[in-house]
């Protein structure tokens, strides 16, 4: 009888189990690999606890036994090795490198190193391992010190330092007198064994997601807007952990202007006599050498993870505040004044940010959806591209930037396309969204176009909508006026530090040559603009995905403009016009500011353009594509869903490859 049952289910569902299993194999195969591969090897290696190597320089013109001395703490780790990058000139050379360990400020050395050429690793970080490793229980602080013994004056031999105070908890020294920027050095001790368990519970989570993500899409058959804010809010989690704080495109200058504005929300001090932001120092202790993510990053993770602040001290950020407006980082802000309200440590604050970060992009893009009355799935497989999670789990302004130009453009197609009447409370709505928008990014304010093609006649005269139209656009500029004023003159100025860059002048009076610098960038900067938009390169472009990463996300959103045959087609001549208009009004835009903002003249390309940029138009770009003589007759959005849930698993799981093989 049993077997009777097995037969017909295995009759009528022959193909799917069949696809299941040959997926699972792979899936199952794969991830064997990647443990016995990856986690393996790299869990058994040192584990690195401390690391400064950002913006790496060359100390210049160090004379032969000039002391060379940085300062570090170590607390509830074990310590075996310096690792210190240092360049050798000459393989013939007959210096010797001299150096000690102290510890505490005592004046006998813990242990003493003389290396000569042979014992350097050009190109690599050179080891100086203690005979004995120390298990370090409370708080110690320790002073390497080294110098080059040679024969002439200038040593064959150089080390390297970074261009700021990349690590908070020590300072570097030259023959006692002390220098900006630390000594591009790491501290390693005990092992990775935490990366097993790492890879299990990375592994549980998304398995769990993924049996989650098909019930709720096949069985429940939620709506759109809730599975996609399902997917987004796992998928986004998940993509902090393994991308966190740093990892994305200028975020230290995000993550330093968010904690300005949270000082002046709690009432403190916000910068020092140099305009430098002030954090804790605890705060200062995940190094943004962390925008290249290694093994050590996910170590720090999960040593801190849990940890609370003992030490409110106020320490310099190094760097100062951007010139835009709080609201670009408000859920942020929230999310790093309420860590300091409860003491967390670092890890929790930035996760706390990152957080409410990502639940304020998802719930704005859940809106947008639930207000499209068209298209719903290209904006759902547009607003989970990993590149775009990865930054709405950021302290990035992209954050507000993105969920508010998909707001806008979900809210702004509901009144053209959908509702009958239009009143009053939803030109506010409009002229709100717009106005917290368009400050953002000052060329976003193209968006606010999308308004004419709001039938007049749902208004109650041809005058209320004029108004209404202009009171939207009001909004945008007044705010633009109000905040980034100095920000739009800044681009009229030509030069920067003696370089001169292309202002409107030059524009007018030298047009061949601006038209042969943006063909050039057309030419040249397509694929490095647009690979990361679909996937292929992800943080600050140092996490390279295969082909098939890019080819997914991009068939999959193509896939998505494919309109059912039986949803009416909304779009007519006029409309896809505004939206040419928009793309190309903004594409310009982009191209133009960067131009005069980023490019010195001669470069012979634009500097600067990132695919992220064109990510708040990029649902406008497929629904001009849409038609009717492509359409397809089967729901697709369940696969599609699903396809998107996949694509990011395996984005995660290449990601995690990537990082723990560093």
């Amino acid at each position: 009888m049993i077997m009777k049952k097995v037969w017909n289910i295995w009759k009528k569902h022959y193909f799917g189990i069949l696809v299941g299993v040959s997926v699972s194999a792979l899936l199952l195969m794969g991830l064997m690999y990647t443990y016995y591969c990856f986690v393996v090897p790299n869990a058994k290696s040192e584990k690195i606890y401390i690391r400064a190597d950002n913006g790496a320089e060359e100390f210049k013109d160090l004379p032969a036994d000039t002391l060379i001395s940085q300062n570090f703490s170590v607390e509830n780790q074990r310590l075996s090795t310096i690792k210190v990058w240092i360049k050798e000139l000459s393989e013939t050379s007959n210096d010797k490198v001299r150096a000690y360990l102290y510890a505490d400020g005592n004046d006998t050395a813990i242990q003493e190193w003389k290396l000569s050429g042979d014992d350097i690793k050009n190109g690599h970080y050179t080891n100086f391992s203690l005979d004995n490793a120390i298990d370090v229980k409370e708080k110690t602080e320790y002073v390497f010190k080294f110098y080059f013994e040679s024969e002439s004056d200038s040593p064959d031999f150089h080390a390297y330092k970074t261009h700021d105070d990349e690590y908070a908890g020590g300072n570097l020294f030259v023959n006692g007198s002390e220098q900006t920027g630390d000594l591009c050095f790491k501290v390693a001790g005990g092992d990775n064994r935490f990366l097993n368990k790492t890879f299990i519970l990375i592994i549980a989570y998304l398995f769990i997601v993924g049996i989650i993500a098909f019930f709720i899409i096949y069985k429940k058959k939620w709506k759109y807007e809730t599975i996609f804010l399902f997917l987004c809010l796992t998928m986004g989690m998940m993509h902090w952990f393994l991308m966190p704080t740093y990892t994305t495109p200028d975020e230290k200058a995000h993550f330093a202007t968010a904690y300005y504005y949270a000082n002046e929300l709690l009432g403190e001090k916000a910068v020092d006599e140099n305009g430098n932001v002030l954090v804790r120092e605890c705060d200062r202790e995940f190094s943004t050498s962390n925008v290249y993510p290694a093994n050590d990053t996910y170590a720090y993770i999960a040593d801190h993870f849990f940890e609370t602040a003992d030490n409110e001290a106020m320490v310099s950020y190094e760097r100062g505040p951007l010139n835009v407006a709080s609201f670009a980082f408000f859920s942020q802000i929230l999310g790093i004044a309420i860590a300091r309200l409860l003491h967390l440590g670092c890890i929790p604050l930035m996760f706390l940010g990152s957080m409410l970060g990502l639940l304020f992009y998802s719930l704005c893009c859940y809106f947008a959806i639930k207000f499209m009355p068209f298209g719903k799935m290209i904006l759902c497989t547009i607003a989970l591209l990993p590149m775009i999670i990865e930054t709405a789990a950021s302290f990035s302004y992209d954050v507000v930037l993105n969920g508010l130009s998909f707001l806008f453009i979900g809210y702004t197609f509901y009144l053209v396309y959908k509702k009958e009447k239009v009143v009053w409370k939803d030109w506010v709505f409009l002229g709100i969204v717009l106005a917290l928008l368009a400050p953002i990014k000052v060329i976003y304010i193209l968006l606010a176009l999308l308004c004419i093609l709001i039938p007049v006649k749902k208004c109650t005269s041809r005058r209320n909508y004029i108004l209404s139209v202009s009171m939207v656009i009001a909004a945008g500029i007044l705010l633009i006026l109000l905040t980034r004023m100095s920000s739009v003159i800044s681009l009229t100025q030509s030069s920067a530090g003696g370089v001169r860059y292309f202002d409107l002048d030059y524009i007018i009076h030298h047009l061949s040559r601006t038209i042969s610098t943006a063909y050039n960038t057309l030419r040249r900067m397509t694929d490095p603009i647009w690979r990361p938009v679909f996937g292929g390169m992800l943080g600050t472009w140092n996490v390279d995905m295969p082909w098939y990463i890019f080819m997914g996300f991009l068939g999959i959103v193509c896939c998505s403009a494919i309109a059912p045959a039986d949803e009416p087609q909304y779009l007519g001549n006029k409309d896809r016009t505004v939206f040419t208009l928009i793309i190309l009004g903004i594409i310009g835009a982009v191209g133009l500011a960067m131009l005069m903002d980023f490019t010195p003249i001669g470069t012979g390309y634009i500097l600067g353009i990132q695919g992220r940029y064109f990510y708040p138009v990029l649902p406008l770009m497929f629904l001009v594509i849409r038609n009717k003589k492509i359409v397809v007759g089967k729901d697709l959005s369940g696969v599609l869903f699903m396809s998107m849930f996949m694509m990011n698993y395996f984005t995660l799981w290449r990601i995690f490859e990537t990082v723990v093989a560093r």
